[in-house]
């Protein structure tokens, strides 16, 4: 076992570790280790527990990771990771919690992590995902215990001058397609993502699946008009606790001032700042978010033109993480006879079976790293459902053997 939790560890992860044949357990999240996931990690055919979360790491899951047979929590949660899901999961037949929400995963759901019948906890949300695998593992004999997919990224709408569509995968008579002129519903249209736009206006759609019926996806905004500037690209990235805020733009003409939109729902936005543009040519310019939403966070950049015509840049969005809340854990799990709640100000500790039924509640008082014994349950999968005096609130399963 090596845990390696809440440090400020740098760089990337040794490729050596992979020599660690005995590991059972390989805890490093909450660092700052960044880079890629060393292929070498996929030999660690002992690893029960892999945790990685709260790191900068970026690039693909190995598909090396399809050698780790014996795993039972794999936790890449909030990071940077992206690409599809590679096709790894059918030989993982012990695996019962998987969380890869917060990072940049997109493409669909490999068939294989569907097909897994000892899943009972599976955190998507805060990806890129649509609606394309999302009906399988919304399917009610998939991970009845814990599965959230909602909320994911904006998804761009696809535009041929006024001709618009949106690609959201999924099962074409699944989805319907509502379509919003300067926020009025013009159109709703089921099987077809296609719209024509036959006035000046800003349109956006949202989308919904009759399966996955969590997941609403939106699409960006798109200006139909004569764009004051050719185009806008933003970036968001999660820099200590802020959010930094980049932009390149193409072909500025007469373009007077950027305004830095902020939303929480994606939907419903709210001005954050104003920059003064240069006017002209290609630029780049960038913005400090210092007080971001802690969860899903999008961003938008409007474009004024001297004339006052407007025009809206792509959506960008990132999750961002109360780091007292994520540093909550517990630990050894399976256990045997007693449980560690691994973190501070922790206020009431209720104890839950797989059916969500509370079996009792512990009340504590700003208690730091409490135990809790667990020798008097059958085997199984519970849940502790922890409060703390700061008001946050956290659900960890856990094996009782």
């Amino acid at each position: 076992i090596l845990i390696l939790n809440s440090n400020s560890l740098t760089g990337g992860i040794p490729q050596p570790l992979g020599n660690l044949g005995a590991l059972t357990s390989l805890y490093l999240w909450g660092n700052q280790l960044s880079g890629s996931i060393p292929d070498t990690i996929g030999y660690l055919t002992n690893l029960q527990y892999l945790i990685l979360s709260n790191n900068s790491l970026t690039g693909s899951i190995p598909t090396s990771f399809k050698y780790l047979t014996n795993l039972v929590n794999l936790a890449l949660w909030n990071n940077q990771l992206s690409g599809s899901l590679p096709d790894i999961f059918g030989n993982m037949s012990s695996l019962i919690v998987l969380s890869l929400n917060g990072n940049q995963f997109s493409g669909s759901i490999p068939s294989t992590l569907t097909g897994l019948t000892t899943l009972r906890a599976i955190w998507l949300y805060g990806n890129q995902f649509t609606f394309a695998g999302m009906e399988a593992v919304a399917a009610p004999n998939f991970a009845d215990s814990i599965k959230t997919y909602s909320p994911q990224a904006i998804v761009p709408i696809l535009q041929n001058g006024a001709q618009l569509s949106f690609s959201v995968g999924g099962t074409p008579s699944n989805n319907t397609y509502q379509w919003y002129q300067d926020g009025n519903l013009v159109s709703t249209k089921v099987g077809d993502s296609t719209f024509t736009a036959t006035s000046n206006g800003q349109y956006y759609v949202v989308a919904t699946n009759a399966i996955a019926t969590n997941l609403i996806l939106y699409g960006n905004t798109i200006d139909i008009t004569n764009l004051p500037i050719k185009s806008i690209a933003l970036q968001a990235k999660a820099t200590n606790g802020q959010v930094q805020l980049l932009w390149q733009t193409i072909g500025e003409l007469n373009t007077s001032s950027f305004t830095i939109q902020h939303s929480t729902d994606g939907k419903t936005y709210t001005d954050l700042s104003t920059k003064t543009a240069v006017g002209k040519g290609n630029n780049n310019y960038d913005l400090i978010d210092n007080s971001p939403n802690t969860g899903i966070n999008y961003y938008r950049i409007k474009s004024i033109d001297k004339l006052g015509s407007m025009s809206y840049s792509n959506v960008a969005s990132l999750t961002t993480y109360d780091a007292r809340l994520m540093a909550l854990s517990v630990y050894p799990n399976p256990t045997m006879d007693k449980l560690t709640i691994i973190g501070n100000h922790i206020a009431t500790i209720s104890l839950g079976n797989n059916l969500g039924k509370i079996i009792t509640t512990v009340q504590l008082s700003d208690a730091t790293n409490p135990s809790l014994p667990v020798s008097s349950l059958g085997a199984g999968i519970y849940y502790l459902h922890i409060k703390t005096t700061l008001g946050e609130e956290k659900v960890l399963p856990f094996v009782k053997k």
